[in-house]
């Protein structure tokens, strides 16, 4: 079953969860590029079926001078089937500041929130 998350910004690919990537990068060899209050969103697909999400301040990205990055996501849960436990799904297109994520999971629950976790490890 295909996976997909579509993230809002300049930087969405369909597809994909894509960051609303800013240009930047950690300046030391010890340093970190974070980026608080950006959004994300799209339709996840399930084995209940689609769900679609969205969030315009709930994500959170950081990119590190090893090439490191993370992408984590708090979104709300706008369209889909009620669902009567929370679904964890893994393994669908991320993209990250540092380019493809190496890791991705998103646990959605009943309660209507959602939380995407995307890695890349270099």
């Amino acid at each position: 079953m295909k996976k997909t998350l579509i993230a809002a910004g300049s930087a969405a690919l369909a597809g994909a969860l894509a960051l609303a990537a800013v240009p930047g990068t950690a300046q030391s060899d010890n340093a970190a590029f974070v980026v608080n209050q950006s959004g994300c969103g799209g339709t996840i697909n399930t084995p209940e079926g689609p769900v679609t999400v969205a969030t315009d301040d709930g994500a959170i990205q950081v990119a590190t001078s090893s090439g490191n990055a993370m992408f984590v996501c708090n979104l709300d849960v706008i369209a889909g089937p009620e669902l009567t436990k929370a679904l964890k799904v893994e393994g669908f297109g991320c993209f990250t500041p540092n380019g493809p994520a190496t890791e991705s999971r998103m646990v959605i629950t009943p309660g209507g929130k959602a939380t995407a976790v995307c890695r890349r490890r270099d």
